[in-house]
């Protein structure tokens, strides 16, 4: 889960700690990754969007059990 989202300044990435190991990537529309982080069994991880403008971005949640891709509005 990705909350809130809509976001203005802050986001939390809620996942099931059984597949937490993995990488966390925003993207732009275009595919360029902005931001880029290991996951390491956390639960949840909150992300400051003060990085990004206003607009659409995708979060990448990839596991060695696959990918997830989210869309974020930052507000």
């Amino acid at each position: 889960h990705l909350m809130p989202n809509p976001s203005s300044d802050f986001v939390t990435l809620v996942y099931d700690n059984l597949l937490a190991f993995g990488t966390i990537k925003i993207q732009d529309i275009n595919g360029k990754v902005l931001f880029e982080r290991p996951l390491t069994g956390q639960s949840s991880l909150e992300i400051d969007l003060a990085f990004v403008e206003r607009g659409v971005y995708i979060v990448v949640l990839t596991t060695p059990h696959g990918s997830v891709a989210k869309r974020l509005l930052k507000n």
